[in-house]
């Protein structure tokens, strides 16, 4: 036998929408991965160091980008989208004393890290993390390719 279900029985068992998680638009899930282009030299903000992609797409020269003063929560991964015969370079803001720590070995005060004609692919993971009372560093983890701290 089949029983009809009324509308308010339908409704009942279905799942109620969740409220805003991450974004401030209700009953909306924001989970997609903001994927940022830097493919030149350029100040990154505190805002696309945060649960971001940054790639290099369309590098044609050497670039530096130079990192927010570092803080809690902070975190992104950067990736080669183009293959350049160029460097690639993340740098500490000068007079901050914040250091990379490149595979867990810490670079100097202000210092880089850097990739020299990466192959698409190559990455590399930013975290920051408390290292002393009042301050943050960053951990930069090789995922592919060759990077190095200077």
């Amino acid at each position: 036998n089949i029983v009809a279900a009324t509308p308010a029985e339908i409704n009942a068992l279905l799942m109620p929408s969740p409220g805003a998680i991450g974004e401030t638009t209700p009953n909306t899930i924001r989970s997609l991965n903001k994927e940022i282009l830097e493919p030149a030299t350029v100040t990154l903000t505190a805002l696309k160091c945060s649960g971001t992609l940054i790639n290099n797409y369309g590098q044609s020269g050497d670039a530096i980008l130079t990192l927010p003063t570092c803080a809690a929560g902070l975190s992104f991964v950067a990736v080669c989208g183009t293959t350049a015969a160029f460097y690639w370079r993340f740098l500490c803001p000068a007079a901050d004393a914040d250091k990379i720590y490149l595979n867990g070995v810490a670079g100097a005060d202000d210092g880089y890290v850097q990739i020299t004609s990466a192959s698409v692919g190559a990455t590399i993971s930013f975290v920051a993390f408390q290292s002393e009372a009042a301050n943050y560093d960053w951990l930069a983890t090789t995922i592919a390719g060759t990077w190095v701290a200077g």
